[in-house]
C-alpha cells in the first residue's frame, strides 16, 4: 500500500473537520484521503481497537458489532475485516492469552461474508466495498501481529468494486493499494467518463498505465487528493519535467470548486511566483480569498495571511520560503478589494458543493440506519443457522 507524501498531507489538512469532544481522530495517515478528512472514530468504537491492540480481538469485535447496531456503520466495517482476516490468518493472540493447546472458537459466529453482504446492501456497491476496504487499512494499523496478507488481498479486492461502480473514494483507494498490479491486462470500465489519462512523465513512479487512470478517474469523480496530486503532477513535482501550466492551473480550480482551500491558495501563490504562470497579482488575491473563505472556520490566521499578502502585493516586497518574488508593486487597492469581491460568488458555490457532498452522505448514511433493526435481526438468524451448519 501506498504512503501519502507528508506534503499532501499538510496541504489538505484544512479540509478536516476538527473532532467532536465525544471522538478520537485517527492517527493512520495512510487513511485520510477522503474529501472530509480523516477517520473519525466513536470513544466506544475505537475501545475496540485498544482490545484488538491487546489481543482480547473477541472483545473488540463485540464491541464493534455492538456500535454498529447503534448506529456506527464504520464499527461493523471493522468487524467484517476483522472476521476476514481471522478467516485466512487466525492471529493466534487468544492461545497464547489462554494458555491453550486447542484452538479457541471462533471470534466471528457469522462468515465474513455476511457482514460484507449487508453493507454493500446498506450503502450501495461503491459506498460499501470502499467503506470495507477503507477500515481494512485502518485495522492493520492497530493489528498487533500486523497481518498484512490477511488484510491486503481483501482491502485491494474491496477498493477495486468500488473504483469500478466510479465512486471517488474507491478509485482513489484502487490507486493506493494498487502498487503490486502491474496493469498488463487491465481494460477501462466503459462505463467510466474517457478522460486524458495522467502521462507516465509526470508521475514517473507510477509506470503502469492502471495505477495512473484510477487517479485521474479519482480526481474527475471528486477526489480532491487525486486533484492535487494530479495538479502537482502537471507541475512537475516530483518528477523535475517541464510544467504544464493549464493542466496544473485546471486541477487545482477543480479542487477549489470542490471546496478545498488549499487548492485555492496554491494555485494563488503560483499567480504570485510568476514561473509557470504569469504573474498576475489580482488572481493571486482572487484565489487567496477564496481559500481563506473556505477555510475561515478550520484556521483563523487565513484571514490574517489574506491581509498581509494584500499589503505585500501593494508595497511591492513579497517572499516565499526566502524567495524574493516581488519586488515592485503589482496591485492597487481598488484591485485587491475587486478581486475580493470578486471571489465571493465562487466561494459560494465552492462552499454549496462541499455542502452537497456532505448533505448527500449524511443522507446515504441515515437511510442505512433506517434499516439496521432488520439486519440485527438477520444477524441472530444467521448465528443459528451457522451453528446449525456445525
Amino acid at each position: 500500500m501506498r504512503h501519502i507524501p507528508i506534503f499532501l498531507l499538510c496541504l489538505l489538512l484544512p479540509l478536516s473537520a476538527a473532532a467532536a469532544d465525544d471522538t478520537i481522530t485517527s492517527s493512520n495517515k495512510i487513511t485520510n484521503f477522503r474529501n472530509s478528512g480523516a477517520v473519525q472514530y466513536q470513544i466506544e468504537t475505537y475501545e475496540g481497537l485498544r482490545m484488538l491492540r491487546k489481543t482480547w480481538d473477541d472483545k473488540a469485535y463485540a464491541i464493534w458489532v455492538e456500535q454498529g447496531f447503534k448506529g456506527d456503520l464504520q464499527a461493523l466495517a471493522l468487524a467484517a475485516m476483522l472476521c476476514k482476516a481471522e478467516e485466512t490468518q487466525p492471529s493466534g493472540g487468544r492461545w497464547i492469552r489462554l494458555k491453550s493447546d486447542k484452538p479457541p472458537a471462533p471470534i466471528c459466529p457469522v462468515p465474513a461474508k455476511f457482514w460484507e453482504d449487508s453493507l454493500v446492501s446498506l450503502l450501495g456497491e461503491g459506498e460499501g466495498y470502499f467503506l470495507l476496504g477503507l477500515f481494512g487499512m485502518e485495522i492493520l494499523e492497530h493489528d498487533p501481529f500486523k497481518r498484512m496478507e490477511a488484510y491486503k488481498v481483501p482491502v485491494e479486492e474491496h477498493m477495486l468494486r468500488s473504483a469500478r461502480t466510479g465512486h471517488a473514494n474507491g478509485m482513489y483507494g484502487a490507486w493506493l493499494t494498487g502498487e503490486d498490479r502491474e496493469g498488463k491486462d487491465f481494460t477501462p470500465p466503459r462505463h467510466l467518463p474517457d478522460v486524458p489519462v495522467l502521462p507516465e512523465k509526470y508521475r514517473p513512479k507510477l509506470p503502469s498505465f492502471e495505477s495512473r487512470f484510477w487517479l485521474t478517474q479519482a480526481a474527475h469523480a471528486g477526489n480532491i487528493y487525486a486533484m492535487i496530486l494530479l495538479a502537482e503532477g502537471y507541475r512537475g513535482i516530483p518528477a523535475p519535467v517541464e510544467p504544464d501550466a493549464e493542466k496544473m492551473k485546471y486541477y487545482y480550480e477543480m479542487g477549489a470548486a470542490h471546496g478545498s482551500s488549499a487548492c485555492a491558495i496554491v494555485l494563488g501563490q503560483q499567480y504570485v511566483r510568476g514561473k509557470i504562470l504569469p504573474q498576475d497579482c489580482s488572481k493571486a488575491v482572487y484565489y487567496h480569498s477564496i481559500g481563506s473563505l473556505l477555510n475561515k472556520d478550520a484556521n483563523s490566521k487565513e484571514k490574517d495571511q489574506l491581509l498581509v499578502l494584500k499589503e505585500r502585493l501593494i508595497e511591492g516586497a513579497l517572499a516565499f520560503d526566502d524567495e524574493v518574488v516581488v519586488t515592485k508593486s503589482c496591485l492597487t487597492e481598488a484591485e485587491a478589494e475587486r478581486a475580493v469581491a470578486e471571489s465571493k460568488p465562487a466561494f459560494a458555490a465552492a462552499k454549496a458543493a462541499r455542502d452537497k457532498e456532505r448533505a448527500a452522505h449524511d443522507a446515504l448514511y441515515n437511510a442505512a440506519r433506517q434499516k439496521l433493526p432488520a439486519l440485527k435481526a438477520a444477524y441472530e438468524q444467521a448465528i443459528i443457522e451457522n451453528a446449525k451448519n456445525k
